[in-house]
């Protein structure tokens, strides 16, 4: 048996040398494995340690001196899904959406009279994770829907445009 498993020079939370099965939650967005590493329990150990992605689980093989009793320790990685469903920023044709807020959903922005084109309307992510659909419908309204990676978390910010019409009926 081992007397200590660490990931990055940490010991595994909750290590027991009679405890083999161990899961790890890396942070969003990670890539590379941690460094394991191991402290023998014994002189003359054989360890071997073979991995499988940062969602995957890795083995630690261990051969006793007598090169016959073995032990394999497992931990079962996982990366963190972000769970950031809001935007930064939506945009008309490149512009901050006046009153923007993360967290408000509908917006209705009114268009000056004689507006024939509605603004092209954009976004700023809320992290690198997300993935934005934009949805135009018939009578312009935009609708943003944004997906994380914990996709049952999305969110949906919905535009309408206003045509100022004029009130103006009498002739020059």
């Amino acid at each position: 048996s081992l007397a200590g498993i660490t990931l990055d020079g940490e010991l595994i939370e909750g290590f027991a040398s009679d405890k083999f099965d161990y899961e790890e939650e890396l942070p969003v967005g990670t890539t590379l494995l941690p460094e394991i590493a191991v402290q023998c329990g014994a002189k003359g150990q054989e360890v071997k340690i073979t991995t499988n992605g940062v969602n995957g689980v890795a083995e630690i093989v261990v051969t006793a001196d007598d090169g016959v009793t073995k032990s394999t320790y497992k931990i079962a990685f996982s990366v963190k899904l972000s769970e950031v469903a809001t935007l930064s920023d939506i945009l008309l044709d490149g512009e901050s959406l006046e009153g923007f807020q993360a967290e408000k959903t509908e917006y209705t922005v009114n268009l000056p009279v004689g507006t024939r084109i509605f603004p092209v309307v954009s976004w700023v992510n809320g992290d690198e994770y997300q993935t934005v659909t934009r949805e135009i419908r018939q009578d312009g309204t935009v609708v943003l829907k944004v997906v994380p990676q914990r996709a049952e978390l999305y969110y949906e910010y919905i535009v309408r445009f206003e045509k100022k019409m004029s009130k103006n009926a009498t002739l020059s």
